[in-house]
């Protein structure tokens, strides 16, 4: 236990869970509101918990179920664990906002960038440049069109900013980035975050609770790994989270949600300005749910202990009757549960 006096001024920024009444083991707790705990401060015993890395929230809440997230800071006294510890707890708290998964995902990438000390450091600027560090904490940076970055070593950070750009990032931790007209980017490792930002960007990140992130038109992001987090979102945006307790979501006109693990979640949501929707959610083993907006397609397969298709369930939000009168509701979970659908929590 290493517990150290953080002042105010100088307060840590952290990541936070809560249930759908913004609550944490019974505490209830506002956004923009601080709150101050008495006694010894001890992980896992007295204080406010968080993470300090982004994705290390999603291995304690995986997104479903009205899972909150949201960005904090810690102050007074902090215990901050052994090495291993992947939290940190505080006597002081405010919850400073409420985030998506896809902000988690961006934010992943900016702390793992930040905290890189520069084994082996390479950065190019110019038209069809190429930038690649090889080495553990490694950064690699390409600005200009048709840019290409990758960065080896653990904690790795690569980044691609220009027209058709690709970033690579390989190692525990690494993060990669690619911003421009056809950029994609791609991260290997556990907890490693890919981010991928421009019309038809494509993100991939591959590791147990790794995050990934596309925005832009026709943008794909895939997850693999288990707890694995996958966010789409842009017209006829593809989203896919591949691994158990994986969480999906699309957001967009025509996007498509996939999650194929067990007890993994699928959304699709309404994209701002708009009343409904012509996207699909699909969750394809045993526990998972679905939900989506008004007009969302919604599929779910049901599976035996042995993995066999039981049956397949579709509906249309707002439209399929679900039982004799009432009809599939937006924004609302439904799994399967002993062979029936029904509205999850």
């Amino acid at each position: 236990m290493t517990v150290k006096l953080v002042p105010k001024e100088e307060a840590i920024v952290a990541y936070k869970a809560f249930d759908k009444n913004m609550q944490c083991r019974d505490f209830q707790y506002e956004v923009a509101k601080e709150y101050y705990v008495e006694g010894e401060i001890k992980l896992c015993d007295n204080g406010f918990h968080a993470c300090i890395k982004p994705v290390d929230v999603l291995g304690y809440y995986s997104p479903g179920d009205g899972i909150l997230y949201a960005q904090v800071l810690l102050w007074g006294q902090v215990d901050f664990g052994d090495n291993n510890s992947d939290k940190i707890c505080a006597s002081n708290i405010k919850v400073v906002k409420l985030i998506e998964v896809s902000d988690l995902v961006r934010e992943s990438f900016r702390v793992v960038s930040n905290s890189c000390v520069l084994a082996e450091e390479s950065h190019t600027t110019g038209y069809q440049a190429a930038s690649s560090a090889t080495g553990d904490q490694a950064a690699s940076s390409a600005t200009g069109d048709r840019a290409a970055s990758s960065a080896t070593g653990d904690q790795a950070a690569s980044s691609a900013t220009g027209n058709q750009a690709a970033s690579s990032a390989t190692g525990d931790r690494a993060a990669s980035s690619a911003t421009g007209y056809q950029a994609a980017s791609s991260a290997t490792g556990d907890q490693a975050a890919s981010s991928a930002t421009g019309y038809q960007a494509a993100s991939s990140a591959t590791g147990d609770r790794a995050a990934s992130s596309a925005t832009g038109d026709r943008a794909a992001s895939s997850a693999t790994g288990d707890r694995a987090v996958s966010s789409a979102t842009g017209d006829r945006a593809a989203s896919s989270a591949t691994g158990d307790q994986a969480a999906s979501s699309a957001t967009g006109d025509q996007a498509a949600s996939s999650a194929t693990g067990k007890y993994s979640t699928s959304e699709v949501k309404l994209e701002e300005g708009k009343t409904s929707c012509n996207s699909v959610a699909i969750a394809t083993n045993f526990g998972s749910k679905v939900r989506g907006p008004k007009g969302a397609g919604l599929v779910l397969v049901d599976r035996n202990s042995n993995g066999d298709i039981v049956s397949i369930w579709s509906a249309i939000v707002g439209k399929t009757k679900i039982g004799k009168s009432q009809r599939v509701k937006p924004d609302t979970w439904y799994m399967f549960e002993d062979g029936k659908v029904v509205e999850a929590e």
